[in-house]
């Protein structure tokens, strides 16, 4: 403690008082002790409890929060994004998550899960090899997608040729079209199973 209690600016009363020294992080729930701050300075009040800390003892309280989680502060992992090159939105398809997510993250908004944490130190030590593996999941995905779309608008099985065909037979290999005809043999059966049971009531 240092000098004179000043007015608290939250409760009015003169009971402010400078500290230094180590400043401890507490879980607002449980208010037990999540990390601890070396070598900080801030203002408290002895009434209500408040503390004031100015925009240095404010970055290192952050900064605090993601090293006792084992997390990439915001700037580093801007650090890495631009180090490759990559722009918030190409790392953010990267990572499978949205571009604001991603901002978030790097504005330090909003914290990244420890899984993601390790995806992004993954990236950061074999960028190409993860990079292209990602991509060729998002074309998988796309291509599932697309297979999906198709058999919801296919109702019945008028023909594989004709089926496969109206797909467009150069945008998948042949694992593909057998998978599709299968799909559609099964649905063309659903569907006669159904209608016999309607005719039956």
């Amino acid at each position: 403690m240092r000098g004179k209690a000043k007015e608290c600016p939250l409760c009015g009363r003169e009971s402010l008082l400078h500290k230094s020294g180590e400043y401890l992080i507490r879980h607002p729930k449980t208010n037990t002790i999540v990390a601890r701050v070396p070598d900080l300075e801030w203002e408290e009040c002895l009434k209500c409890g408040e503390h004031f800390l100015d925009d240095k003892a404010i970055s290192k309280v952050e900064e605090e929060k993601y090293r006792s989680r084992g997390l990439l502060l915001p700037r580093e992992l801007k650090t890495i994004r631009e180090s490759f090159g990559l722009t918030q939105l190409q790392m953010a398809k990267a990572l499978d998550v949205g571009e604001k997510t991603y901002c978030r993250w790097e504005n330090g908004l909003s914290m990244q899960t420890k899984a993601l944490d390790r995806l992004v130190r993954l990236i950061a030590q074999n960028p190409k090899g993860l990079l292209k593996n990602k991509e060729s999941e998002r074309e998988q995905a796309g291509k599932i997608k697309s297979v999906k779309e198709y058999l919801e608008k296919i109702k019945w099985l008028s023909g594989s040729k004709f089926a496969l065909a109206s797909y467009g037979r150069s945008a998948i290999g042949d694992a593909d079209k057998e998978m599709i005809t299968k799909a559609l043999r099964r649905k063309k059966e659903e569907s006669g199973v159904k209608n016999n049971g309607r005719e039956h009531r």
